[in-house]
């Protein structure tokens, strides 16, 4: 049984329908801190695809794909049969270049998820100034107190200003935005720092 005419165009096709299912996480692989790379190695993805191809390669096949490997690192343990050898390093060949391909593949996906990003933040960061306006502006009037009361000057008396304290429902008002404006300020500035942090992992992969 014949598993492909060629191979460039074999690998081709087969990435390319890897990339349909998988690439969208791969790319979310960026967001935790790992590489894209890894994701389709460690999910077991290319291994499972390539022990399966393995069984119905013919020894011309095997033979090409040798003959494409171009600089790529193998491993060859000493002790195997020659015939163990060869589908060894088939096997090796596969798994790196289809890593490779699908890599390269995936960075159309990250270029646009990181355009979608780059758009988002201005707008998130314009939500935490206006928190955090607010939140400073009555952090400030709670430890300042309120304006004075200023008396007018007249005919027969100086102006007068008459320091004054919040009321009851004042004081009670400022508290209770005060409270709600704190976990809103924590919320969207932990929002935003996510966002830089994607945005960085996402260039740091791109040419």
């Amino acid at each position: 049984m014949s598993v492909f005419t060629d191979y460039e165009e074999w690998l081709d096709e087969v990435t390319d329908e890897m990339i349909e299912h998988q690439v969208h996480y791969a790319v979310a692989e960026l967001r935790l801190g790992g590489e894209i790379g890894d994701y389709y190695e460690e999910s077991g993805v290319i291994d499972r695809f390539v022990t399966q191809q393995l069984v119905w390669l013919s020894f011309e096949e095997m033979e090409q794909i040798l003959d494409e490997a171009g600089e790529l690192n193998l491993e060859i343990v000493a002790d195997e049969a020659e015939s163990d050898v060869q589908r060894s390093q088939v096997k090796q060949i596969l798994k790196q270049s289809i890593k490779q391909q699908l890599v390269l593949k995936s960075q159309p996906f990250v270029a646009t998820r990181l355009e979608q990003l780059r758009q988002e933040h201005p707008s998130v960061k314009d939500q935490l100034e206006e928190v955090r306006s607010a939140y400073d502006q009555v952090d400030q009037l709670l430890k300042s107190g309120p304006e004075p009361t200023i008396i007018p000057k007249r005919w027969y008396r100086r102006e007068r200003i008459v320091p004054r304290a919040f009321t009851p429902a004042e004081q009670t008002s400022l508290e209770q935005e005060h409270l709600k404006l704190s976990p809103q300020y924590e919320t969207q500035k932990q929002k935003l720092e996510e966002l830089s942090r994607e945005i960085a992992a996402y260039e740091r992969v791109l040419p």
